[in-house]
Order: structure tokens, then sequence, then C-alpha cells
């Protein structure tokens, strides 16, 4: 998405596209997903919390052989 594109090209020529069970577009190669309904919010300040009933859900097999990109500061509880 970074790279510019004309006004007649598709943001999204390319891309392999699945469909969820209820017709949601997903990358194929998306490592998971995630799909479901609102059960309920919260607002807690300036932000609303969402409580989601899943309804479906896949993580592909590649997804255990991958490593998150995700780094957890030191928060005194370990690291």
């Amino acid at each position: 998405f970074g790279k510019g594109f004309g006004p007649d090209e598709s943001a999204f020529d390319g891309l392999h596209i699945d469909r969820t069970p209820q017709g949601l577009p997903v990358l194929s190669d998306a490592l998971g997903w995630m799909e479901g309904t609102i059960a309920g919010s919260l607002e807690a300040g300036d932000h609303m919390i969402y409580l989601v009933q899943l309804t479906a859900a896949n993580a592909g097999a590649e997804l255990e052989s991958q490593r998150p990109w995700v780094h957890i500061r030191k928060n005194g509880l370990g690291y």
C-alpha cells in the first residue's frame, strides 16, 4: 500500500483474496483471521472497547513456524 497508484489503477490489484463464511474478504496468505459480531461496548475515556462474539476463525498452517511482530516492553513482571 505504500506505493502510489494512478486514478485508473486499483490499490488491490495482485492481492489474493479469500472469503470468510459471512463473505468478508481476507488475504489468502494471512497467518490467521477472526470474524464475529459485536456483543457489547464500553466507553473508556476517549476509546471504545468492544466485546466480540467470534463466529468463525482460521489459523493458517504457517502460524506455528512464524515469529510474532510484537515487542513487549519491560514491565517489571519479567522479560
